[in-house]
């Protein structure tokens, strides 16, 4: 899984050899150091002359293979509502693999849900195709604007793009171009129960970590939902939980009788709930007309008054009512459900 985390003084050794020629070089800083190639101290001691503002950021993505890429952020507005985010780079044995669109959509959910900032801008050479396509797949809309810089004897011309923040909630039924059928039913039965939403689109988010942005948005805690099975796959089970506890399967098999609880396979979560892995939802047991699942609540969950969850589908993302669910969906679908005491811990 990709992270962001401070960039350290250790990383640049990693950084500039990326770097393979003067070309690549400067489409990544233009012309912001003076000589190619540059050292560690270089770069660290560029970033040490920003070390005292209150404006600038340098970031380092890392995962279980180590450091996998670096750009930094700055604000170019007194009021901090404006970041430009610039010296994006992935390590040059990993591009194409979607590094580059990762490590931009974590820095822009920071920016965004951390910082506030209202609006991100991001230049690109035209010459750098991979980088803009990158960018846009991201999310960023091209200004049809250019600035032209004198690189390497030539005229380079640098494309703007911007990302604004789009925290816009619905209340009502969506269009159905471009969504799967799953999805429309789902608002088309809160409709018919009688239950308000509000939705929130966004891009796939298939992990509770992913989802921790949404949960601010739309002013819930986000649920972690789980599709367990017994051992000898006869019984299934959906489990609601607080995003932040931690799931433990000894404390939960002894509260429902159940040993050796395990994930349960993908076949079995698109079979009775039709849903896919990173959209696992209460939503889901609208379509286990046979009751094939089992539906366990921490009572945690219970005392929030707002329950978030996907609309079987992780494009998307829903703020209801707790009570709703619980006394209208529910005994639409014939599922009751068992109070379980989650604590979290060993």
């Amino acid at each position: 899984m990709l992270r962001l985390r401070p960039y350290k003084a250790c990383d640049a050794k990693t950084i500039i050899s990326w770097i393979k020629d003067e070309v690549s070089f400067r489409r990544w800083c233009a012309d912001r150091f003076e000589s190619y190639p540059i050292t560690e101290d270089d770069l660290n001691g560029h970033y040490n002359a920003a070390a005292y503002e209150d404006n600038f950021y340098e970031m380092t993505a890392f995962d279980e293979t180590g450091v996998v890429g670096h750009m930094i952020m700055r604000f170019t507005d007194e009021e901090k509502k404006i970041l430009r985010f610039g010296f994006v780079i992935v390590d040059d044995t990993k591009r194409g693999k979607g590094y580059g669109k990762q490590m931009i959509k974590l820095a822009a959910a920071y920016a965004f849900d951390i910082l506030k900032v209202e609006k991100i801008t991001i230049g690109v050479f035209e010459n750098n195709a991979p980088a803009y396509h990158c960018y846009l797949s991201a999310g960023f809309k091209d200004l049809q604007q250019t600035e032209e810089y004198q690189i390497l004897n030539e005229k380079w011309k640098c494309r703007e793009l911007e990302l604004i923040h789009n925290v816009t909630l619905y209340e009502n039924i969506p269009e159905e171009t471009g969504r799967p059928p799953r999805e429309m039913e789902v608002y088309r039965l809160l409709a018919h129960l009688g239950i308000p939403f509000k939705r929130l689109d966004h891009e796939p988010m298939a992990t509770i970590e992913a989802c921790q942005g949404i949960d601010r948005i739309l002013g819930i805690h986000m649920c972690k939902n789980l599709f367990l099975c017994n051992s000898q796959k006869t019984q299934f089970y959906l489990l609601l939980m607080p995003g932040e506890k931690k799931f433990k399967t000894k404390e939960l098999s002894k509260q429902i009788k159940s040993a050796r609880l395990s994930f349960a396979p993908e076949e079995a979560m698109e079979e009775y709930l039709h849903i896919s892995p990173g959209a696992v939802s209460i939503m889901g047991l609208m379509n286990d007309k046979e009751n094939h699942v089992k539906l366990l609540i921490d009572e945690d969950v219970l005392k929030e008054e707002f329950l978030g969850c996907h609309p079987c589908v992780n494009t998307a993302s829903l703020k209801l009512k707790t009570k709703d669910v619980v006394e209208k969906f529910l005994p639409f679908t014939a599922h009751e459900y068992q109070v379980v005491h989650l604590v979290g811990e060993e």
